[in-house]
């Protein structure tokens, strides 16, 4: 999906998964439509109607709210997430962490605050269990989903930050805007 909408990226548009937005001003919204209709057409590509809105300012997608804002995590999955007691077998920690790392681009410093708890997915790894740190680890993984920022394109008219991560695998950046 994101090699047919390529030219449209962060223009006017936003992917995610097999999902997609189109936002613009009023004005230019038909304009902008027509064009992703025609690119939707000449790939082959289809629209589920069901799945299909328009003319909304603000929308749940994938399970994040979007709208002219920006991206945000939805109030309905963390509600679900602030109310999970404490695993206590590895089956039950996966669903947790898989939960919380589905947001994970909003939890700063998400996997040195998930370590303590990833350390029990080891295949040689102790019984999970509910010490002090990996109390903490818990809480604060639910808590900083609480506070978490609402992400939208960067004016690059103003001075940024660029934050990155790297790994043996793969490097991730991300912009913050200054004033």
């Amino acid at each position: 999906m994101n090699k047919v909408f390529d030219p449209f990226l962060g223009l006017f548009l936003q992917v995610f998964i097999d999902d997609f937005g189109v936002y613009s001003d009023r004005a230019f919204h038909l304009a902008k439509l027509e064009l992703v209709f025609q690119r939707l057409d000449s790939s082959g590509m289809t629209l589920s109607l069901e799945k299909t809105t328009i003319g909304f300012s603000e929308g749940k997608m994938v399970g994040h709210i979007v709208s002219k804002d920006g991206v945000a995590t939805n109030p309905e999955k963390l509600d679900r997430i602030s109310k999970l007691p404490f695993p206590t077998t590895k089956k039950t920690l996966r669903g947790f962490l898989g939960m919380v790392g589905y947001y994970r681009r909003f939890i700063h410093m998400f996997v040195a605050k998930a370590r303590p708890l990833t350390r029990f997915l080891c295949e040689d790894a102790p019984a999970l269990m509910e010490d002090e740190v990996s109390r903490r680890a818990f809480e604060r993984l639910k808590s900083a989903l609480q506070v978490a920022p609402i992400f939208r394109i960067p004016n690059w008219n103003k001075p940024c930050l660029v934050y990155c991560d790297a790994s043996k695998e793969a490097v991730g950046c991300y912009p913050i805007t200054i004033g």
